[in-house]
């Protein structure tokens, strides 16, 4: 486990013990979702979580030479945030050729690493605005863009079954509002996305409650959120016990948060239609 993974849980860690559920996010859908300034393009998997904490009133960050190159400042005493990538490095191997003679060759791996980055907010000098409200997207044309999706059988209690490729659900009546249902309805789908058949998570014999099952249920727990977020939805979800937890979980495991929050992110984007 590296420093970098190190660091991730602990900020997930400490957002936990001040009652805060970084998964359950409090910006809306659309263009509202964490983005750089200058490229636009929206922060995805566990970057997405990081960039969540602090609530900003916009959703633009940059880096500080972006800041610099806009002739812009940070302000004083701004704190920057926590955000990870990729950086490839070649890295010297011996492999033998076919007369097995040893011979120098070459590989690129991928070493974690991290920095930080200054919301909009936390900068002066920078003209911009704020972009326009997407509406939110209607509770039953969330999961319209699954083309594979499962079939949904009517039974007594909520579940997905890798082995017939089946996600059980009670009837909308049974729960105590719409929105309840369907942010079961969500992260029961975002289940099925491991099937051998989709992205490849969950073996087909796999059983709830087992060790696969207990780390993926935070996949579809991030990835039901990011749903919900489409919707305008919060999870909602802040009790002591849930909150405890996980706390318990990313304590015993320090490589739980970055591994789900990537796997998550691909399953929202195959869900949604986006997956490469």
């Amino acid at each position: 486990m590296s420093r970098t993974q190190e660091i991730i849980t602990e900020s997930i860690i400490r957002e936990l013990e001040k009652g805060i559920v970084p998964w359950n996010q409090p910006w809306r859908g659309g263009d509202l979702k964490p983005a750089n300034f200058i490229s636009k393009k929206p922060y995805s998997g566990i970057n997405r979580l990081l960039l969540s904490f602090q609530h900003f009133s916009t959703p633009y960050f940059l880096t500080f030479n972006q800041v610099k190159k806009l002739k812009g400042m940070v302000k004083a005493g701004s704190k920057g945030n926590l955000i990870v990538f990729y950086k490839p490095e070649t890295e010297k191997i011996q492999v033998k050729d076919e007369v097995l003679e040893v011979k120098p060759d070459e590989r690129v791996r991928y070493i974690l690493q991290y920095y930080y980055v200054f919301n909009l907010s936390q900068t002066e000098g920078i003209p911009y605005e704020l972009p326009a409200e997407k509406k939110d997207i209607a509770l039953d044309k969330v999961l319209e863009n699954y083309k594979d999706m499962p079939t949904v059988k009517d039974d007594s209690e909520a579940y997905y079954q890798p082995g017939e490729d089946i996600i059980g659900m009670p009837g909308s009546g049974y729960f105590l509002t719409t929105e309840d249902y369907y942010k079961t309805l969500w992260h029961e789908a975002a289940h099925s996305t491991g099937h051998p058949s989709r992205l490849d998570r969950i073996d087909k014999t796999a059983r709830f409650g087992s060790e696969v099952y207990s780390k993926e249920e935070l996949v579809a727990e991030i990835c039901s959120a990011f749903l919900a977020n489409d919707a305008g939805l919060n999870l909602g979800t802040n009790s002591v016990a849930y909150i405890g937890g996980w706390l318990k979980k990313l304590k015993e495991d320090k490589t739980l948060i970055l591994s789900a929050a990537g796997k998550a992110q691909k399953a929202y984007d195959y869900i949604i239609g986006a997956a490469a």
